[in-house]
């Protein structure tokens, strides 16, 4: 279950951060190389990182659509 509260916090960091205007992203990369993650963030070598997450202000800024859900969802 660690795996699953990880993830739900950290979508629930992404959206507090939409929330305050910035930008972030989820990064799977430390499931692939936890040895490199754990040295480079000095972290305990017990810990089993799940993912990063990068936060900042976008670059630039784009204008966002949303379909109607009718035109995406097929009810039957």
């Amino acid at each position: 279950m660690a795996a699953q509260s990880a993830a739900m916090a950290g979508q629930n960091l992404l959206l507090a951060a939409h929330a305050l205007g910035l930008g972030a992203c989820w990064v799977c990369a430390p499931l692939f190389c936890p040895e490199v993650v754990r040295e480079t963030l000095d972290l305990p070598s017990d810990w089993q990182p799940q993912g990063l997450i990068t936060v900042g202000y976008a670059a630039e800024q784009k204008e966002k659509t949303r379909h109607p859900v009718g035109e995406r969802v097929l009810y039957r």
